[in-house]
């Protein structure tokens, strides 16, 4: 059903209505509906062959334009069906927030999730809003015209509360009204009082967060070495949120020349001396890039943030095989759902803490419900909310979202946490770690500690490769969250 609005002062004369109702019966022809009086001041076009019996699930309105804008009801008719196609309720009054991507968004669980996430947070507002995709082919002819489209209605459709913006669109919305990014890169965008749109670059924040969610404690980035595989929107949206945080060097990695050059004219100005920065080749299927490799081997930190290994090139890495790791460094992989082939890479060399971008996800989506909550209802959230939407989102029941002990490999993880790859241990070594960890589990549950370093240099002897540690990042909870995982095995 397409609900539109029609104030009584704007038919002041009958002419005037029946030229109205005649629009309204050519779209309901377009759309293959019939019309219905829905309400005092409004009418209604029924889609039954969408939704059958459920008149109002996937609606939304439409508000009349002088003349009438096709482009808008076929856009609005789009999403209708996306509604459908996803198996999202959309009701008459629900509001929806976009995400807007190439054709790879199409079908995934992100808003099957979004949905769970509103019912549990906002249980009397459950259909109030929702997620839905709307894909722009970046080959597709009439591309530019479906941004420039989905924008106009962004800004003037009251249900659209604003857009998540992925690959390949997010450096197409810099035109926004206000523009947030220092990044070069837009990838959330929200409307304030008078409809204009503000947009802003959260990712970067976001992996952070999720880094040290990961890990367990805060990562001390102060004097470290970053390698950056990609230098596209999500390269920059780190770049930008990695200022101030004390880092040696970053080193930027891609094989194109023409995007190697846009990045380094942006780290020119968005540094300004804050970190130094090299920007070099990447490997290709047809060359390894020898200075990307020796930047590997002396990282801290390597993060793969060009999207090879998921869709189309699922099975790919950025990097070559024989590519090797510095011991006791960091691997991570900005894809959410997938153990990339980048990431099997790291493990296979002994690195201690391999990351998919799972938990960054999870804290761009508790970013995203915030900014639109509040913008429907400005009343201060709870102090603990970004918790409680963290582990509301983290429960989702996704294979995708689950993290598990698999037969091979080890994990250290909360079983909603993502797994951080240490060991693949014999049985015998399990019953080790289950009969050490016993005493330990039995000393954090009398005391509240643990003599950590003791627990430490067990760790190292089952896998040298395991991190020493500096006294100041030896974390109480991190531990116990090992111990803690480990007994539950037992």
């Amino acid at each position: 059903m397409i609900l539109v609005s029609a104030t009584r002062s704007y038919f002041k004369k009958s002419s005037a209505l029946a030229l109205v109702i005649s629009l309204l019966m050519n779209t309901a022809s377009f759309l293959g509906a019939s019309i219905q009086p829905f309400a005092k001041n409004t009418f209604a076009i029924s889609s039954p062959n969408l939704f059958g019996s459920q008149s109002l699930a996937g609606s939304l309105p439409l508000s009349i334009r002088k003349p009438f804008d096709p482009l808008a009801a076929s856009l609005i008719q789009e999403i209708i069906e996306t509604a459908k196609r996803e198996g999202v309720v959309l009701l008459p009054d629900s509001k929806v927030g976009l995400f807007i991507g190439g054709p790879h968004i199409v079908g995934g669980y992100y808003y099957g999730l979004f949905s769970y996430a509103i019912k549990h947070l906002f249980p009397k507002h459950s259909d109030e809003l929702v997620y839905l995709p709307f894909p722009i082919d970046p080959h597709d002819p009439q591309a530019a015209a479906r941004l420039t489209q989905v924008k106009s209605q962004l800004r003037h459709d009251p249900q659209l509360v604003g857009a998540v913006i992925t690959r390949p669109w997010k450096e197409h919305f810099l035109d926004v009204d206000e523009n947030h990014s220092q990044a070069q890169a837009v990838n959330y965008v929200v409307k304030n009082d008078a409809n204009e749109l503000l947009g802003f670059a959260v990712d970067g924040d976001a992996w952070i967060d999720g880094l040290n969610y990961d890990l367990g404690y805060p990562y001390v980035f102060s004097g470290k070495r970053l390698v950056i595989l990609g230098v596209g929107g999500a390269a920059k949206e780190l770049a930008s949120a990695l200022l101030g945080r004390g880092i040696s060097q970053i080193a930027f990695a891609d094989p194109d020349a023409t995007k190697r050059q846009d990045m380094h004219d942006l780290l020119k100005a968005l540094t300004a001396g804050d970190y130094s920065y090299r920007i070099m080749e990447a490997d290709t299927p047809h060359h390894a890039s020898k200075e990307l490799h020796a930047a590997i081997r002396e990282a801290d930190l390597v993060i793969n943030a060009t999207g090879i290994g998921r869709g189309t090139t699922a099975g790919q890495s950025p990097i070559a095989n024989d590519v090797v790791f510095k011991p006791n460094s960091i691997a991570s992989d900005l894809i959410s759902n997938e153990n990339t082939t980048f990431l099997q890479q790291a493990h296979a060399q002994g690195i201690p803490y391999v990351f998919t971008g799972r938990s960054m996800f999870i804290f761009g989506m508790v970013r995203f419900i915030k900014g639109w909550w509040q913008q429907l209802h400005p009343e201060k959230l709870p102090v603990d909310f970004d918790k409680r939407a963290y582990d509301t989102i983290a429960a989702y029941p996704n294979e995708k979202l689950t993290s598990h002990r698999s037969t091979q490999k080890f994990f250290i993880s909360d079983p909603t946490h993502p797994p951080v790859t240490l060991f693949e241990p014999t049985d015998k070594q399990i019953q080790t770690i289950l009969a050490h960890t016993a005493a330990s589990y039995e000393q954090v549950q009398a005391s509240g500690n643990i003599n950590l370093q003791d627990l430490q240099t067990f760790a190292i002897a089952l896998n040298p490769n395991f991190p020493i540690m500096p006294e100041t990042e030896l974390a109480d909870a991190h531990w116990k969250t090992f111990v803690e995982f480990v007994w539950r095995l037992h």
